[in-house]
């Protein structure tokens, strides 16, 4: 039996009209017609994984640069952005060189850093709240000294746990 060259061809038509047309193809045996398989599922392989942690990494890293940057977007810049000019060469050799895992990590230890400054800030801030209403008081702290009838203790009551006051 000798081997028929084949192609595949795709044929658009209303659904209502598929039967009908497919007869008629066949009948005249101007084509065999075979019911194409549906597509299967694309799974993404863990190259694909990889390539858009990666990408989440960086955009990341972008939006972090952007919100420290000193410049802000205009309006129209947020929707377009201006193009930047540049020679087919100079962006090849710029993406040779260019140490994109360097620049996220760097970006991610420096967001790191900034987070650990404004919780020590807060820290701090709420120790001064605590320790400012005890900044006018008159008596050294290591004079605290008692008697035989009296013992001076320094505290704080706030004033919503005693109605009274």
């Amino acid at each position: 039996m000798s081997i028929v060259e084949m192609q595949k061809i795709h044929i658009v038509s209303l659904k209502q009209n598929k039967n009908i047309l497919l007869k008629v193809l066949q009948d005249n045996e101007v084509l065999d017609i075979q019911e194409a398989l549906p597509e299967q599922e694309i799974k993404p392989s863990e190259e694909f994984s990889g390539l858009e942690m990666q990408l989440a990494e960086i955009k990341s890293a972008i939006a972090f640069l952007e919100s420290v940057s000193a410049r802000k977007k205009s309006f129209i810049e947020s929707f377009l952005p201006p193009k930047e000019e540049i020679a087919e060469f100079e962006l090849q050799k710029i993406c040779r060189e260019f140490d994109c895992d360097g620049l996220v990590k760097k970006c991610k230890q420096i967001e790191g850093t900034l987070a650990n400054l404004k919780n020590l800030k807060n820290e701090l801030q709420n120790n001064r709240d605590h320790l400012l209403p005890w900044a006018n008081l008159n008596i050294p702290l290591d004079s605290q000294n008692c008697s035989s009838n009296t013992c001076l203790t320094f505290g704080r009551i706030k004033p919503k746990a005693l109605p009274e006051f």
